[in-house]
């Protein structure tokens, strides 16, 4: 009984504790771009960025978990859209999300306006199926991501966040707070 007791304690710590994450405000080099990771999280290594995100145009910031199996960072990349088309943007990117795995599971599919600036969120659990004739064998991968763009002078602003399924409840809230925090500032003309 005294076990049970210790064991419903020590869970009710652990909740607690996951609730009270404190986060550490990190600015994005000359973006005017502030955000707030979670202390559990880490700068990531050069080799970090090579081994995850093979890319001309890799992450301007990038923190990964203790265990190298959840990310959090932000990009950008130059755009034609405007922030009015946010709309007609967050179609095309659930489209080409859609066709990038092969089931996509939305739990968000928002716009959200916070600050006075427009946000799309997509949070979502996508599903790769192992490649059918292959001599090894393979199995189903599943990766949780919480993706939230805005558009700044002509430059979507992409924070995402990526981790394996297993560990959505882990991380979600985590995540949500850390995105609903995201301070950006106009450009300096």
């Amino acid at each position: 009984m005294i076990y049970r007791i210790a064991l419903t304690y020590l869970f009710c710590l652990t909740g607690v504790a996951g609730f009270a994450q404190k986060f550490t405000p990190v600015e994005v080099e000359d973006q005017r771009i502030t955000l707030y990771m979670p202390e559990s999280m880490n700068p990531a290594t050069a080799e970090d960025l090579r081994q995850k995100y093979v890319s001309s145009h890799p992450p301007l910031i990038l923190y990964t978990s203790q265990d190298r199996q959840a990310d959090l960072g932000v990009n950008t990349a130059p755009t034609p859209w405007a922030a009015g088309d946010l709309d007609l943007l967050k179609d095309i990117y659930k489209s080409n999300l859609q066709n990038l795995y092969d089931d996509v599971t939305f739990m968000k599919d928002t716009i959200v306006n916070r600050d006075g600036r427009d946000y799309i969120i997509l949070e979502f659990v996508g599903t790769l199926n192992p490649e059918e004739n292959t001599l090894t064998q393979q199995s189903v991968l599943k990766k949780y991501q919480y993706l939230m763009y805005t558009i700044r002078d002509y430059q979507v602003l992409m924070f995402f966040f990526i981790a394996p399924e297993s560990q959505a409840e882990i991380w979600g809230d985590r995540v949500e707070a850390s995105m609903e925090k995201v301070k950006i500032r106009d450009k300096k003309k």
